[in-house]
């Protein structure tokens, strides 16, 4: 159950209130989520006034729901690339070459990012600036999962470094790689910039210097 959600018992209506989200969405991903009113995205959705309001207490129970899509759907995006990668990457057994293992996670990061940098702008935005407990711990449950996922393929990277404490490494290194993405891309100017060689180059620079950071250097 959902806070300030009414859920939906009927099919008719969980395909309306897919649409209330994914207007959302939309709107997020122009950043206008926080500035529409309720009325702009009852209209984008094709949605009712009353429906709305028999559905929801405001527009913040509404973001609880958004904000849990937009997560899902980044999961999605990550176990779809993640699987993709072992695919193409394990040797016959199953383990990967630390070098594209690093430069796959801070591609997929910027990738991840950039996909729809209105909706994640708007999801951590909202979610720091209502200090609301159970958006917080959504957004924390994220990160965690993030992290989980990325220590699996650690745990089949091949030893290819003598420096101690690499699984802290790993973790610490993936975490300010990230910030560093999310804070850039996110809230300050888009960074990667310039054309496509110039933003090869910027990823293949963060990938050396986390190769680096794992291999003691």
């Amino acid at each position: 159950m959902h806070i300030g959600l009414n859920e939906p018992k009927q099919e008719r209506s969980r395909r309306a209130l897919d649409r209330l989200v994914n207007a959302s969405i939309d709107l997020m991903s122009q950043g206008s989520f926080d500035e529409a009113p309720i009325s702009e995205i009852i209209k984008k959705a094709d949605y009712s006034v009353g429906a709305f309001y028999g559905r929801f207490d405001g527009k913040h129970a509404l973001f609880h729901l958004v904000q849990e899509r937009v997560l899902e759907q980044a999961k999605d995006w990550v176990n779809e690339r993640i699987s993709q990668f072992l695919e193409d990457n394990c040797d016959a057994d199953g383990a990967l070459p630390m070098r594209e293992t690093a430069r796959f996670i801070v591609n997929n990061l910027y990738a991840l990012y950039m996909s729809n940098r209105g909706a994640y702008r708007a999801v951590f935005l909202h979610t720091r600036i209502k200090r609301d407990a159970a958006l917080t711990r959504r957004v924390h449950e994220f990160n965690q999962w993030g992290l989980q996922r990325t220590s699996d393929l650690f745990d089949r990277v091949k030893p290819q470094s003598n420096c101690d404490n690499l699984r802290s490494r790993w973790a610490l290194g993936l975490e300010v790689i990230a910030a560093h993405l999310r804070e850039k891309i996110l809230f300050g100017a888009v960074i990667p910039t310039g054309d496509d060689q110039g933003i090869e180059n910027d990823l293949n620079h963060l990938a050396q210097f986390y190769l680096c950071y794992l291999r003691g250097a």
